[in-house]
C-alpha cells in the first residue's frame, strides 16, 4: 500500500494555531485525534481541523486510544501538579471519568493506552505494565522494570531469594527472584552503577555516578551516605566478616570503610592503580581484596592497611 501525505487544514474561524503533537488516534468514521503539548485536544475530519477541545490535560498529552466497539475514548497525560492521570471520555469528548496514577514517584509518565473488558491497559516511560479498572479506578501493577535505562548492578541476598538492582534511571528495585514480582522500589539522586549486600543482609550499599555511596535498609530507606569523591564508583563490596566496605571507583582508586551501625568512616583509600577500577573480591578470611582494573591488570589489597600487591597473598 502506498503511503499518501496530506497537508492540514486549520480554518481560521477556529482562531488556533497548530502545536507540538504527541498523541494520535483514530476513529472507524474518518475522525483522526491529536494530542498536544499544551493538554489540548485536535479533532480532525480526514486532514481538516474541525474542533478543539482544551484543557484534556493541565500538561501534555502522552497517549490516545480510541475503542472500536463503544466509541469511548481514553487519554493519558502528565499534570501540571507533576501527578499522571488517565481519563475515559464519551463519543463527543465532552464528558470524562479521571483515574490517578502514582506516576511522580516510581511508574513513570504515561506512555500508551489500551482497553479490555472494563479494564484500561496502561503502559509508562519506565517499562510498567497496569490496568485500571474502569468502575472502581483500582490499579493493578502487572509488570515493572528499568525502562529507561540501562542495569548495571545486581545484589544478591545472601539467605533470602531476593535481589536488588540497580539502573542509569536512577533507580533501585529489590525483586522476589521465586515468584518474579518487584518488592521495592526507590528513585535517587544520581544514576546507580553497583550494588552489594551486607554478609547479614541488613545493609544495601549502592555506588552512585556522581561518587556517593548509599547504604539503604532492607525496605530501601537510607540509613548513611558517604561521598569522597567526585568520579564515578564502579564496584562496591562487603567483606565476607562484614566489618568493611570496599568501594572502587573511575579515577583508579580503591576506598575502605568501618562499617557500623552508626556510621562508615573511611580507613584508607588506594590511589594511582593501573586503571579504573572493574571489580572487587575478598578473600574469605576479609584480610585481602582483589581489585580488577579496565588496564587489565589485577592487583591485591591487603586490608585495613591498603598495602598493594601485584601478586595474590602466599596463604
Amino acid at each position: 500500500t502506498d503511503i499518501v501525505s496530506r497537508k492540514v487544514k486549520i480554518p481560521d474561524s477556529l482562531g488556533v494555531k497548530m502545536q507540538t503533537m504527541l498523541s494520535v488516534a483514530f476513529s472507524t468514521s474518518g475522525v483522526t485525534y491529536t494530542g498536544a503539548i499544551s493538554g489540548d485536544v485536535y479533532v480532525w475530519q480526514d486532514s481538516t481541523l474541525t474542533r478543539v477541545i482544551t484543557n484534556c490535560h493541565s500538561g501534555p498529552v502522552f497517549a490516545l486510544y480510541t475503542t472500536i466497539k463503544d466509541g469511548l475514548i481514553v487519554s493519558g497525560g502528565k499534570e501540571k501538579t507533576g501527578k499522571c492521570v488517565v481519563k475515559l471520555w464519551d463519543q463527543a469528548m465532552k464528558r470524562s471519568k479521571t483515574f490517578p496514577i502514582d506516576c511522580a514517584t516510581q511508574h513513570g509518565v504515561v506512555k500508551a493506552l489500551s482497553r479490555t473488558r472494563g479494564n484500561i491497559v496502561v503502559g509508562t516511560s519506565k517499562g510498567d505494565i497496569m490496568t485500571v479498572n474502569e468502575r472502581s479506578g483500582h490499579v493493578t501493577v502487572i509488570e515493572q522494570s528499568h525502562g529507561s535505562g540501562e542495569v548495571w548492578g545486581v545484589a544478591v541476598h545472601p539467605s533470602k531469594q531476593v535481589t536488588a538492582t540497580v539502573s542509569s534511571d536512577k533507580a533501585v528495585r529489590v525483586w522476589d527472584v521465586e515468584g518474579g514480582v518487584m518488592e521495592g522500589a526507590a528513585v535517587l539522586k544520581s544514576a546507580a552503577l553497583c550494588a552489594d549486600f551486607h554478609p547479614n543482609g541488613s545493609h544495601l550499599a549502592v555506588g552512585c555516578m556522581d561518587g556517593s555511596v548509599l547504604v539503604l535498609s532492607p525496605n530501601l530507606q537510607q540509613i548513611h551516605a558517604v561521598r569522597d569523591n567526585s568520579h564515578q564508583v564502579q564496584a562496591v563490596s562487603f567483606s565476607p566478616d562484614g566489618r568493611t566496605l570496599a568501594v572502587g571507583s573511575e579515577d583508579a582508586a580503591v576506598s575502605l570503610y568501618s562499617v557500623t551501625t552508626v556510621a562508615y568512616s573511611r580507613l584508607t583509600v588506594v590511589r594511582q592503580l593501573a586503571g579504573s577500577v572493574i571489580q572487587l573480591d575478598w578473600s574469605a578470611d576479609s584480610k585481602h581484596l582483589a581489585v580488577s582494573l579496565s588496564s587489565y591488570d589485577m592487583v591485591y589489597i591487603q586490608t585495613p592497611e591498603g598495602y598493594v600487591s601485584p601478586t595474590p597473598p602466599s596463604n
